[in-house]
């Protein structure tokens, strides 16, 4: 951290030699995190869209509270609280289309499928189904992509659950290079699931 700290102070302090600073730091709220190196951000009331991530800040996260400075070339964020836990939250997953969370009876819980992130872990949970057919033992799309601040540093593998015909196979789900969520059972299947499985973001 005292390396990530001295950057930061000598990049506050290059800026401010080069009378690119317009005014003061000002302590602010993260509402979204862009793929573009740059967040949203609120304080009481304002707006702050596409604030600069610096190099070297750290990743932040939804609901973080950052430093961000105006400069001439417009808002720069320094990064976030380093105290803090954040925590997202149940956030829902957009399944692509044909697929919908499974209501049916025969598993003792049906929760939806969704994220959640807490500091660097990010947990995912819910069941799904692909309509009124079963699907053949393949490769299936589940969802689009996963939100910035959910995404692991790599593509995963994880183990999941699955009604197949016929009963014992085992399912899983991966995150691909894309972010999106696939599934795959070793036999046809009506719907698939996954409860209490988390990775980190780093």
């Amino acid at each position: 951290m005292a390396g990530i700290d001295a950057l930061l102070s000598a990049s506050v302090k290059a800026v401010q030699a080069s009378g690119a600073l317009e005014g003061t730091a000002l302590m602010a709220t993260v509402s979204a995190v862009n793929s573009d190196g740059t967040v949203n951000a609120t304080r009481a009331g304002d707006s702050f869209p596409k604030v600069r991530m610096l190099r070297g800040a750290g990743a932040v996260a939804v609901a973080d509270t950052v430093e961000i400075l105006k400069t001439a070339g417009g808002w720069i964020c320094l990064g976030s609280l380093a105290s803090q836990t954040q925590d997202t939250g149940w956030v829902p997953l957009t399944l692509i289309s044909g697929i919908t969370p499974y209501t049916g009876t025969g598993v003792d819980v049906n929760p939806a499928p969704a994220v959640r992130r807490i500091g660097k872990v990010v947990y995912i949970r819910g069941r799904w189904t692909f309509g009124t057919s079963y699907v053949v033992a393949s490769d299936r799309q589940i969802t689009a992509a996963l939100p910035a601040e959910f995404r692991p540093a790599t593509a995963l593998e994880l183990a999941a659950n699955a009604q197949a015909i016929p009963s014992g196979y085992a399912g899983k789900i991966w995150l691909n290079n894309s972010y999106e969520i696939h599934f795959w059972c070793g036999a046809a299947t009506a719907w698939g699931g996954i409860v209490a499985t988390s990775w980190l973001t780093d």
